[in-house]
């Protein structure tokens, strides 16, 4: 794996993933339960991290992506609608 491709996953993998998803959802919305595996589909499908939430307000359960990037990649949309494909096609299994 390339450096800046591990600086990136290292971002997200040691932060507390709660208080993650307290900065971006914010506090008291989602309840962090598991990080899933980040292989999703083949050889070179690897997302930086997929959390398994629950909604507290509904008890539902929802998937939640992180990528983390540390230069501008012209290709990232592209990249991120294929994982979320994959990652949708692949939900029942996790």
């Amino acid at each position: 794996m390339e450096v800046v491709g591990s600086i990136d996953a290292l971002f997200v993998r040691y932060t507390d993933p709660q208080a993650f998803l307290n900065l971006l959802l914010g506090e008291g919305q989602v309840r962090y339960l598991a990080h899933l595996p980040e292989k999703v589909d083949g050889d070179y499908a690897i997302v930086d991290t997929l959390l398994d939430t629950e909604i507290i307000e509904d008890g539902s359960f929802l998937l939640v992506h992180l990528e983390s990037e540390t230069h501008y990649d012209a290709e990232m949309g592209e990249r991120l609608l294929e994982y979320n494909q994959k990652v949708r096609s692949k939900e029942v299994q996790i």
